[in-house]
């Protein structure tokens, strides 16, 4: 037999992919050979009669594998033939059919070179009938991955552009057919098992075929296993420890042509590009640290008013996981203004006809986590909070989204701690009459959290508010120290704590005017107490002399 690049002919006997357990003999070997074009084209004309029964079918292409083991490397001439006969035939009518056809497929990849029957799947694949038929196309890229499965490293060494070329023309030109990006993971997945070191010459056209075929949605988690195993399994023969390496490697070709290209600005929920960035951006790591600008401004566009929810939310989304990456905390601390400034504020703006509640929150939430995360200076939380404020009033008074009230309040009081020697006294004044409207608020959770606020916000350090006002709010606050609600009541009083610490003398005043009407007076009489005995010198001084 002639030879065939090094490939190991006796796997087809070890593994019983036929009845012969041995190489046949020589007279039944050319028998076959010697009439080999008739019998091949019978043997499948008879499998692919619509008439025939199932049965008849599966005799016919037992007939063929052995053909196959008969002929050896002549039935390389026939390839053609038998492969437009079983890409018909293949996930139509029966499992056991298709289990035949596919060892039909291993034999044909034993019994002949990659050179030779994958310049045959090329032809076929580019031919008008095939290629307009998601069904034949797709049988075509799956059974192709089963002609493969004996190869080596060595034997497809030479090839290798050939089976790249149809990876890439898949991924090009059906990217937005889930089912034969599917079937053309399976030739994927043999190539990187068969071509191991020989993978790091052609990463980034394999790492580019499963990012997108991962990007592709309701994927089931079995294929997305899968896609994450071989997406390992690429990176180690690329000579990377992990896939997140593999990301970081890859990251600057794909974000600077998607940057470059400005196709980002006409992205929405479906585009495979926009899911492609997602994936990027969560698998990367510390890859992303030289490409936050560009990342930036991608997302600055996808949360856009004018893109649609889910691509507004999902862009909101990465945001927060970029947050909380510490590969990535100098690089957020450096651009914390504009992720601010550009994305997350006009995500939280009100508009009529605008943003959905569940934007507005998630800018709000983002922000939250900036703070807590210390990512952002004063500096800059300072430069931007007047562009914040009127945000903030609006979140803090959209009466049909409790939980946008709740996160406003939570962000105004870090807000306060955080910018507590700068804030300004107009910056104050702006907010308190909306800190005191939240003590009215119909959730109880909102009223304790904004107390919060309060006590914050009488230990700025440029508060001036008039006598006139600050009474106004002490009584205020006395009001809601006789609340129903006992964790109220005892939040309040911290507050009132905090203003006796300003005006002891107006804060005794009142509480003594307070305190017959109470209900509960229990705390307005011990405010009182805990103010005669803390600021006792105070109460003594003339009245002009309590103040700021």
């Amino acid at each position: 037999m002639e030879s065939l690049r090094t490939k190991d002919i006796s796997i087809v006997f070890s593994k019983n992919l036929t009845s012969y357990s041995e190489r046949p003999a020589e007279n039944a070997r050319y028998l076959v050979r010697k009439n080999l074009k008739s019998l091949v084209e019978n043997t499948c004309r008879d499998a692919s009669e619509f008439s025939h029964s199932v049965q008849a079918k599966l005799k016919a292409l037992t007939q063929l594998k052995h053909l196959i083991v008969l002929a050896e490397i002549d039935i390389q001439k026939h390839i053609d033939c038998i492969l437009r006969c079983i890409i018909r035939l293949y996930r139509k009518e029966d499992k056991l059919i298709d289990q035949q056809i596919t060892i039909i497929c291993e034999l044909l990849g034993i019994y002949s070179d990659v050179g030779f029957y994958f310049p045959i799947i090329i032809k076929v694949l580019s031919e008008e009938e095939v290629k307009t038929s998601t069904r034949l196309v797709s049988n075509l890229l799956e059974l192709s991955s089963y002609f493969l499965s004996h190869e080596t490293i060595d034997t497809i060494q030479l090839e290798s552009d050939l089976i790249i070329r149809i990876i890439s023309d898949v991924e090009n030109n059906y990217n937005e057919n889930a089912e034969i990006m599917v079937a053309g993971f399976y030739l994927v997945a043999n190539f990187i098992s068969v071509a191991k070191e020989l993978c790091s010459k052609y990463k980034s056209y394999l790492f580019s075929y499963l990012l997108t075929l991962q990007s592709i949605q309701n994927l089931s988690p079995e294929m997305n296993n899968k896609i994450e195993n071989y997406l390992y399994l690429l990176a180690q023969h690329s000579g990377y420890k992990d896939t997140k390496e593999l990301y970081s490697t890859e990251v600057s070709s794909v974000l600077v042509n998607f940057y470059e290209s400005k196709l980002y600005k006409t992205w929405d929920k479906n585009s495979k590009d926009r899911l492609k960035f997602n994936i990027l951006v969560r698998n990367c790591g510390r890859g992303l640290s030289d490409f936050l600008p560009i990342i930036i401004e991608i997302l600055e566009s996808l949360v856009a008013q004018e893109a649609d929810l889910e691509t507004r939310f999902d862009a909101l989304s990465l945001i927060e996981f970029l947050i909380n990456l510490d590969e990535m905390v100098e690089q957020m601390r450096a651009n914390s203004l504009k992720i601010i400034s550009r994305i997350l504020i006009p995500a939280a703006v009100w508009r009529a006809g605008g943003p959905l509640i569940k934007i507005r929150k998630a800018g709000i939430i983002c922000m939250i986590n900036l703070l807590q995360k210390q990512l952002i200076s004063e500096e800059n939380l300072q430069n931007c909070i007047s562009e914040l404020k009127p945000v903030l009033k609006t979140c803090l008074n959209d009466d049909r989204a409790p939980d946008l009230r709740f996160s406003s309040c939570v962000l105004l009081d870090l807000i306060f701690s955080q910018l507590r020697e700068t804030l300004t006294d107009i910056d104050l004044s702006d907010l308190y009459p909306q800190l005191l409207e939240r003590l009215d608020d119909s959730q109880d959770m909102i009223r304790i959290e904004i107390t919060k606020s309060i006590n914050k916000f009488f230990w700025c350090s440029n508060l001036k508010m008039s006598p006139g006002t600050f009474e106004y709010v002490v009584k205020n606050l006395l009001i809601h120290l006789d609340d129903q609600n006992e964790q109220l009541q005892k939040a309040i009083f911290q507050v009132l704590q905090s203003a006796a610490s300003i005006k002891p003398k107006l804060v005794f005043k009142e509480a003594k005017i307070a305190l017959p009407k109470q209900r509960y007076p229990h705390l307005c009489s011990e405010l009182i107490r805990s103010i005669e005995e803390n600021f006792e010198n105070q109460l003594q001084k003339p009245e002009d002399s309590d103040g700021f």
